[in-house]
This record gives C-alpha cells, sequence and structure tokens, in this order.
C-alpha cells in the first residue's frame, strides 16, 4: 500500500516539474514579442512557400544578429494588392554588401521585385505547426460570444428550479422527476 502511495507521488512530482519545465521553456524560448520574448507568430496564407510550407502553417520566428542566404524568414515589405506593407515568409536568395538580402518564394519561378533591409526582417522560421489555421478557426467558432452566450443560456435554463428547496410533496411540482 506504502509502494503504490509513493509511486502516485513519484508521478505527480515528475509531471509537475515537466509541466513547469515546459512553460520555462516557452517563456524563454517561445514567448511572443507582445509579451517581451523573442519569438513573433505568423500564419501562412498563399502558395508561394507551397512545398515547404502551406495555406493555414503556424511559422514561429525569432531575430537573429545576422541573415544568411538559404534563411527563411518572415519581412515586411511592399505586396501588391496589400494596403501598405505586409509580411512575408520567403528565403533569402542573397546578401549584398551593403547587407539588403533579395528574397524568393520557393514555388516562385522568379526573385521578387524588391531587396529588404535587415530592420525590416521579423525573424528566422524556427518552428511550423502545420495546419494551424484551422485548429484557429475551430476555436474562433467554438469561442464565439454568441456560442458562449448560448450555452451559458442553457446551462442556467437546466439549472432553474434544481435547488435545495425543492419539495417532492408539493403538488406543484408534479411532473418533476426527484431522484
Amino acid at each position: 500500500m506504502k509502494l503504490h502511495r509513493h509511486r502516485l507521488i513519484n508521478r505527480h512530482v515528475i509531471g509537475t516539474l515537466l509541466a513547469v519545465g515546459l512553460l520555462l521553456g516557452w517563456f524563454v524560448f517561445l514567448r511572443p514579442a507582445s509579451l517581451g520574448g523573442p519569438a513573433s507568430y505568423l500564419l501562412v496564407q498563399g502558395h508561394s512557400m507551397d512545398g515547404t510550407l502551406a495555406m493555414g502553417d503556424l511559422v514561429v520566428v525569432t531575430r537573429q544578429d545576422a541573415y544568411h542566404a538559404g534563411d527563411l524568414v518572415v519581412f515586411e515589405a511592399p505586396v501588391p494588392g496589400a494596403r501598405g506593407e505586409a509580411y512575408v515568409v520567403h528565403r533569402i536568395i542573397d546578401v549584398d554588401a551593403d547587407g539588403r538580402m533579395h528574397t524568393k518564394g520557393d514555388n516562385n519561378p522568379y526573385p521578387d521585385d524588391w531587396t529588404i533591409a535587415p530592420g525590416d526582417v521579423v525573424g528566422l522560421k524556427r518552428l511550423r505547426i502545420p495546419h494551424m489555421a484551422t485548429v484557429h478557426t475551430v476555436f474562433l467558432h467554438l469561442f464565439n460570444p454568441v456560442v458562449i452566450g448560448a450555452l451559458a443560456g442553457l446551462f442556467a435554463f437546466m439549472m432553474i428550479g434544481t435547488g435545495p428547496d425543492d419539495d417532492p410533496d408539493d403538488p406543484d411540482e408534479i411532473g418533476r422527476a426527484h431522484v
């Protein structure tokens, strides 16, 4: 009996340490820039990186001191059809002597029409989570305020009249099941 309890305590301690370790790792390496962390997140839209990234993938990037040919980076660029500048994820194909970078989508036949300065780069791709937009869309629909309100209303409706003051002998209570 004591040995079984000791194993349960060990599992609890190991589980707690693992959770704390994962949280600490996220805080140090993957905390969003908006919370003072080193990472930025981007949902992929478009097909310029097909074969490497797919529409709906989540890309996690971190800022670096330097970027090199072959690096997959997220940057701000003057995209035709976008209002102002947009975030783009493409591969660096060449770096000029002054540090400006030439980029190209892996699925595009030609390099981009622009060059980017190091200050325009949001970060280097560190992690790809496939199909994250699907999960994101499901959560948006599940946690939609209308859905939450409807569920809260249904729960409240189900709870009406189930308080401890219900009297099974009350003639007004006929038709209710009491257990």
